[in-house]
């Protein structure tokens, strides 16, 4: 969604994500995967609202998942759910 700086919507755009299941029980995501879906969903509100100036993105939805990264803050393992049962 894109905001202008007087609160009215200019403009939204959705990708749905799906969770990988690779055991029972098991939620995980590839951290590249979401990065290439922020850019995709960028260029898609940027598209969408014109000439626009990107100021900051938020996200939502992602509840309480992690990732273990390097000293460079790369992703080394994919995204991890935890999911209450």
């Amino acid at each position: 969604m894109a905001l202008g700086a007087d609160g009215v919507v200019r403009a939204r755009a959705a990708i749905a994500t799906q969770w990988d299941h690779p055991a029972t029980e098991w939620a995980e995501r590839d951290p590249e995967a979401i990065h290439h879906v922020v850019d995709r969903l960028l260029a898609e509100v940027v598209h969408r609202a014109g000439d626009v100036v990107v100021r900051s993105v938020g996200f939502c939805s992602i509840a309480e998942t992690g990732a273990l990264v390097d000293e460079g803050g790369r992703a080394v393992s994919p995204l991890i759910a935890w999911h209450d049962p």
